[in-house]
């Protein structure tokens, strides 16, 4: 990866998380996720698990999905981080 590259995802993955703290991501089944955005009320973004590759219908993602992941993507993987520390803590 280079700087900048890195600099930028840093950025989507702070703001993912931001995402999911506040509550902002409904997982609807095992592949697919809603996500709220951070600059419209009332907008959400479906993200969903394909295969092993994430995919989302926002803008950004559409513009860059080749080399970098979106915001809404960085928040479905801080849940299902979350979720896992959740089930292993059970186990």
């Amino acid at each position: 990866m280079n700087k900048g590259k890195d600099v930028l995802q840093s950025h989507r993955n702070e703001q993912g998380y931001n995402i999911y703290k506040a509550g902002g991501v409904d997982r609807i089944n095992e592949t697919k996720f809603i996500v709220e955005s951070q600059t419209e009320k009332n907008k959400y973004y479906e993200v969903e698990l394909v295969a092993s590759d994430f995919c989302c219908n926002c803008p950004d993602y559409e513009k860059r999905s080749s080399w970098l992941d979106c915001k809404h993507i960085m928040a479905a993987r801080h849940y299902l981080a979350a979720y896992a520390m959740r089930k292993q803590a059970f186990i």
